[in-house]
């Protein structure tokens, strides 16, 4: 998954702690590459077809190639 190129601005504010993160029904992991766990917050339009972050509660998320990465093999 990529992050559309679109995203400008956050939304809403993430929070910092595990116990604020489950106060807001999130779960606190570590998310992507990042080396830290961080609060994942639960969207009511996860997983609808977006075609830029402003139709979407988070952001908007696109699969794409290896090709589209750039990755060599």
């Amino acid at each position: 998954m990529q992050i559309r190129d679109d995203v400008t601005t956050t939304k809403f504010t993430i929070p910092k702690d595990e116990i604020s993160c489950a106060s807001a029904s999130g779960v606190c992991k570590k998310i992507g590459i990042r080396p830290r766990e961080e609060c994942n917050l639960p969207t009511t339009d996860s997983g609808k077809i977006c075609s830029g972050s402003n139709q979407c509660e988070g952001v908007c998320l696109a699969d794409i190639t290896d090709d589209q990465r750039g990755v060599m093999e």
